[in-house]
């Protein structure tokens, strides 16, 4: 005998998607608070007491007869109703679990991929952190790069925050690095919107192909950069990143000292050798210790010179 097309169907729509054991797995092992299917059903309470007996008795009594025909009747309705919930259950456990609300570190020493929600993959390495709602989430990104990709059109509103930048974007593939030089932004596909913090610059919108950089407004960031540019040998750069944080340093402040001590490393680098004497002796005279050993020969009165005797 042929096989009905319509158990074909059946066999198709009831066929588990690839990873659905997993998932199932994941989603009992999860949503029960790590209990197992039996401890779930161990606490569905009993019957009361006495309540089979009087069932038994309900249907060997008068109306015994019509109970039994009509039990008779009902059998199929109800194995085909439990049937259905058996398939409702499943198809909901089968569908991936994910929170309503996230609080998720990001933190991996070499590049992973996770699904944050189900419109946003991630691949990072460095470390971050995950929170917000399904439709809104946000990632705060504190270093290293972070490849995201949000399905167009799933109505996500995804907020990318670092110290110096704000990335907002709706459907599209974008890349954020974190360094010592700053946040930069690369979009692959689709559009965002990017805000770099401090200064009046308006927000840019960039397409794919472009990027964008945000460079750090804080004396400490800025001293950062102007020590990540000095180790690649781009001193000038650094000089200019320095006197930026010098404008904001407080007088005083362990980042101040730092930064006078580098730039007058970086005049002498270039052989500004009167400029180089100017920013130790604005290091000393602000009371910073940490570096005076080293700089006081800078500022020091050269030895007078004596005339040998004929």
């Amino acid at each position: 005998m042929s096989r009905p097309p319509r158990m074909d169907e059946l066999e198709r729509v009831t066929r588990a998607t690839p990873g659905a054991v997993e998932r199932l797995d994941q989603r009992v092992n999860g949503g029960l608070g790590g209990a197992t299917i039996p401890e779930w059903l161990s606490l569905v309470p009993d019957a009361p007491s006495g309540a089979l007996d009087r069932l038994q008795a309900r249907l060997d009594g008068g109306e015994g007869a019509r109970a039994r025909r009509r039990a008779a009747g009902f059998r199929w309705v109800w194995a085909g109703a439990a049937v259905a919930a058996a398939c409702g259950l499943m198809l909901v456990l089968w569908q991936p679990w994910v929170p309503s609300v996230l609080d998720q570190p990001l933190v991996a020493s070499q590049t992973v991929s996770e699904v944050l929600t189900p419109a946003v993959l991630v691949d990072y390495q460095g470390r971050g952190h995950a929170s917000g709602e399904m439709s809104t989430p946000t990632i705060r990104w504190d270093r290293g790069n972070v490849q995201i990709e949000v399905e167009p059109e799933a109505g996500v509103a995804l907020l990318v925050e670092t110290r110096e930048a704000r990335v907002r974007v709706l459907g599209t593939r974008f890349v954020v690095e974190r360094d010592l030089l700053g946040t930069h932004v690369q979009v692959t596909r689709g559009k965002v919107e990017v805000r770099c913090d401090g200064g009046e610059a308006p927000p840019a919108v960039l397409g794919a192909g472009e990027q964008r950089s945000c460079l750090p407004t804080s004396a400490t960031g800025l001293l950062g950069r102007a020590r990540a540019q000095w180790s690649g040998g781009d001193h000038a750069s650094s000089l200019v990143s320095c006197e930026q944080a010098l404008v904001g340093a407080s007088e005083g402040s362990p980042e101040r000292g730092e930064l006078l001590a580098l730039k007058a490393e970086l005049l002498l680098e270039l052989d500004r050798i009167d400029e180089a004497r100017q920013a130790a002796r604005s290091y000393l005279d602000e009371g910073h210790t940490a570096r005076a050993a080293e700089l006081a020969p800078l500022v020091a009165p050269p030895p007078d010179h004596v005339e040998e005797a004929p």
